[in-house]
């Protein structure tokens, strides 16, 4: 577990039970959370934040929001594996730049905060400080999505690799389809809220939060929730499958 945990895979099968199954076992959290969360609450997916599982608060799910919490450490460790597993590849294979610092900085940052989700859950009821725990939640949730989406620096590690050394030792197929894929999905959620927004602003009749059908922000917000330790993963056993030439080859 440690090995993995710290991106050092030694098959792409390890990196399907870690991944795969980090996720597989996440999302039976969530679920199992979900069926806890008590039915005066009344839970619906497309209508109520995630976060909302991951409360203690009386109102929303105080015997079952623990398990929402171990998710969250569960996809935290999934994208940390993952992320460091990404780095030594693309490092043994190019001149080590700006981008590919940034862009596992940012995911592993990213991964820590899913644990501290974890651990100040979405709950208006206690307190630090000055603050909620639910307001803390809740910007640390916005700086995550944040941070999977500059990890994203795939372009500029080609571009660079390219500059400097006028050609790669990458499979540019490894890197770009999953880039492809976060960027298609992040542009059709980007514009669903969107539109919706702007729906909302011209017809005062409509209610912004939660969205209706598309335009729903908690649908986006499970989707993207499972989209960047996905990825992550998907890179990891594209990696593993074909492992990069060393740097130093000929």
């Amino acid at each position: 577990m440690r090995r993995a945990i710290t991106g050092r895979f030694n098959s792409p099968g390890h990196v399907l039970r870690f991944g795969v199954g980090g996720l597989v076992l996440a999302a039976l959290l969530f679920l199992t959370a979900a069926w806890i969360y008590p039915a005066e609450n009344d839970y619906v997916f497309m209508e109520k934040s995630a976060s909302y599982l991951g409360s203690f608060d009386k109102s929303r799910n105080p015997v079952g929001w623990w398990l929402f919490s171990l998710g969250l450490l569960v996809l935290g460790a999934v994208s940390t594996g993952a992320a460091l597993f990404r780095h030594r590849q693309l490092a043994r294979a190019i001149e080590t730049g700006w981008a590919l610092y940034v862009a596992t900085g940012a995911f592993v940052l990213g991964g820590v905060i899913f644990g501290l989700l974890a651990l100040i859950p979405d709950a208006r009821t206690a307190h630090v400080g000055p603050w909620s725990f639910n307001d803390i939640h809740d910007r640390l949730a916005a700086f995550v999505f944040f941070l999977l989406g500059l990890g994203m620096t795939d372009g500029f590690i080609m571009l660079g690799d390219r500059i400097v050394n006028g050609h790669t030792r990458i499979d540019h197929r490894v890197l770009r389809r999953p880039s492809l894929t976060v960027i298609a999905i992040g542009l059709v959620a980007g514009v669903s809220l969107l539109t919706w927004h702007i729906q909302c602003r011209l017809d005062s009749s409509l209610k912004e939060w939660p969205g209706s059908g598309i335009h729903s922000f908690p649908m986006w917000e499970w989707i993207l929730t499972f989209l960047g330790p996905g990825t992550l993963v998907w890179v990891a056993w594209s990696f593993a499958v074909a492992p990069t030439k060393h740097k130093s080859a000929d």
